[in-house]
């Protein structure tokens, strides 16, 4: 058995509410300001094949050798949200069909590939620009014989900008060099999914989603139209707390503001058929409603996380009952007797394989494992049976489940400092997320306060 650990406890009430409880680092919490503006947080798509998603000329030479039916393009856009960003997609071509590797966050500049399937004439050097600054813009790159899908690529390189950092050079440098330490000794960084998984402004996907999958449509609803978050804008506040009070749907359409789309439709369908929320939640998009129960499903991974870390437990450390993903096999083990942990781990402790978790659906196994009885007295804490993931169809699809990296190792490639300004330049594998690497950094009480 490994050294036990004592993991530092989150003071931030938004971590605890998405299951994301601890920090594997001991460094000082370094105040810092993200976001000031979107190119503060740049993001590059890596492909499979490691091609970055951002030099197009150089894209050319590698994708047009060979044709096929797709049209790759490489898409960049500022501080526009993904539904807004999918919608003209779907309009500028005509189809529904838009392959991409990952969703990137609102708040940045990111580059990112996306596949459409070929038609006759290809498109190239699109832009859809706003007044505000905000923009969408395409280059066309070359031709694929299969579209890109989720999961598809290698990872991404951020380039972080802090801006308002509160200690000196030197201080900076020595943090930052005892956090990396520490996140190698420790097994790297627990691989939570981030704020964005959750909403920062309105944290309560995976809380819709608790409720969709126990059946309690009414409940669900109510979360999505009345409860209010501090960060919301007034217009937002004032028109929950109306609707809250009144309960007069009709009234409360003229008061919801059009950039809570979701809110409206749903209000304007209660408005004429009041009391059927199934029907209500059944009028918003298909995609969103996954991303409810996805968003739940990732809470639970978070806990189960946090439990192991609770305990002491390091990020490298095989236990009973976990799957251990063999790097040169793709072959995934189980750590069902002592021979096997032993084993295991020393595959682990040489780099060749990784521990994964359950990210839980309704043909997740439960056994009699030391792993497991961390996830049942999780589930039973929440009510939930593995079974409601397959009966949640028609409101959503049904969800299987599958397995997820415990931990992630963020690969930094260059910081530097001026004045109270510092910038990182780091890459995190596909399905990471880098809010959960500056995170360990600034530590903050408040994500949302310091652009988290």
């Amino acid at each position: 058995m490994k050294d036990m650990y004592s993991f530092l406890r989150t003071n931030s009430e938004l971590d605890v509410l998405i299951g994301m409880e601890y920090y594997v680092t001991s460094t000082p919490p370094i105040r810092g300001k993200l976001r000031k503006s979107p190119e503060d947080f740049q993001v590059f798509e890596v492909s499979r094949q490691g091609i970055i998603a951002i030099n197009v000329k150089g894209l050319k030479v590698l994708y047009d050798k060979t044709r096929g039916l797709y049209a790759i393009y490489v898409l960049s856009k500022s501080n526009i949200p993904f539904n807004t960003m999918l919608s003209w997609l779907k309009s500028e071509f005509g189809t529904n069909n838009i392959g991409m590797a990952g969703i990137k966050d609102t708040r940045a500049v990111s580059h990112q590939f996306i596949s459409i399937p070929l038609s006759d004439k290809v498109r190239d050097n699109i832009l859809k620009s706003e007044s505000d600054g905000r923009y969408i813009a395409l280059s066309f790159v070359g031709f694929s014989p299969k579209g890109l899908s989720v999961g598809g690529n290698l990872g991404n390189i951020f380039k972080i900008t802090i801006r308002e950092v509160n200690v000196t050079r030197d201080v900076f440098k020595n943090v930052f060099e005892k956090l990396m330490h520490e996140i190698r000794v420790y097994g790297g960084l627990p691989n939570y999914f981030g704020y964005q998984r959750f909403g920062t402004i309105r944290p309560n996907t995976h809380i819709i989603g608790r409720y969709i999958l126990l059946g309690d449509y009414e409940a669900a609803i109510m979360e999505l139209l009345l409860s209010v978050y501090p960060h919301e804008s007034p217009r937002s506040k004032e028109a929950r707390e109306f609707l809250k009070e009144t309960m007069d749907f009709k009234r409360a359409l003229n008061r919801f503001p059009p950039s809570l789309k979701y809110e409206r439709i749903v209000i304007k369908y209660l408005s004429r058929h009041r009391n059927d929320y199934k029907g209500a939640l059944l009028r918003l998009p298909q995609w969103l409603r996954k991303l409810f129960i996805e968003a739940y499903q990732s809470y639970i991974f978070n806990k189960l996380v946090s439990y192991r870390l609770s305990l002491g437990i390091g990020l490298n450390e095989v236990i009973h009952g976990d799957n251990v993903f063999l790097l040169s096999s793709g072959y995934v083990r189980k750590a069902e007797r002592d021979s096997d942990i032993d084993e295991l781990q020393e595959y682990v402790d040489l780099g060749l394989a990784r521990i994964e978790l359950p990210l839980v659906g309704y043909a997740t196994p439960i056994n009699d494992t030391r792993l497991d009885e961390m996830l049942i007295k999780i589930l039973e804490e929440e009510g939930i049976d593995l079974k409601l993931f397959k009966e949640v169809y028609p409101i959503a699809p049904p969800i299987k489940g599958t397995l997820r990296p415990l931990s992630c190792n963020p690969l930094l490639y260059d910081f530097s400092i001026n004045d109270d300004t510092v910038t990182v330049t780091f890459f995190m594998p596909s399905g990471s997320y880098a809010t959960v690497f500056l995170r360990e950094v600034l530590k903050p009480r408040d994500p949302f306060i310091v652009g988290l």
